[in-house]
């Protein structure tokens, strides 16, 4: 068993070093806001819903899974530039993103060390399945050098926590 967690814990290492090369300050676009508005009424209204103006009290909205958002809301709360980000490319609209911070930094990392965790315990479904390492090994690398949960940890999207459930 110790050998075991030595393995998982280099597998969640490994794809926590590597996903810190994948992070960027880009802006978000498209859903994103979607994602990033409910968090941001959730967070500032206690209310899981949409805003029609950043001032405006939010009408409550279920047209989206709650998980991913309440994890930005609960981000922001540990974060207060994250929110402070967040507010201002909602606000703009994404129109004056140039004027905005962009400090995403403290959801993304979340968002590796989930990944990672999860790899770590895939690979473990993996050696209690097959019983081979290299099998086990392998996989999780495809996995990860195919660059789907570097991308997703990038995006403020809900497959950045959904596919982790979806992996698992």
């Amino acid at each position: 068993m110790k050998q075991t967690c030595v393995h998982i814990a280099a597998v969640s290492i490994i794809t926590f070093l590597l996903g810190l090369f994948y992070i960027t300050d880009r802006t978000p676009y498209s859903d994103e806001y979607v994602y990033l508005g409910h968090a941001h009424t959730l967070y500032s209204y206690g209310v899981f819903g949409s805003q029609d103006g950043i001032n405006d009290f939010p009408k409550p909205d279920a047209r989206f899974a709650p998980l991913y958002p309440a994890l930005l809301a609960v981000t922001m709360h540990i974060d207060e530039d994250f929110a402070t980000s967040t507010e201002c490319y909602l606000s703009s609209g994404g129109v004056n993103e140039n004027n905005c911070s962009g400090e995403f930094y403290t959801v993304k990392v979340i968002q590796l060390l989930i990944f990672a965790l999860s790899l770590g315990y895939i690979w473990y479904l993996l050696i209690i399945i097959s019983s081979s390492k290299l099998f086990s090994y392998s996989t999780v690398g495809l996995l990860l050098f195919s660059g789907t949960p570097f991308y997703y940890v990038d995006h403020f999207l809900t497959e950045s926590l959904y596919l982790v459930l979806a992996f698992i």
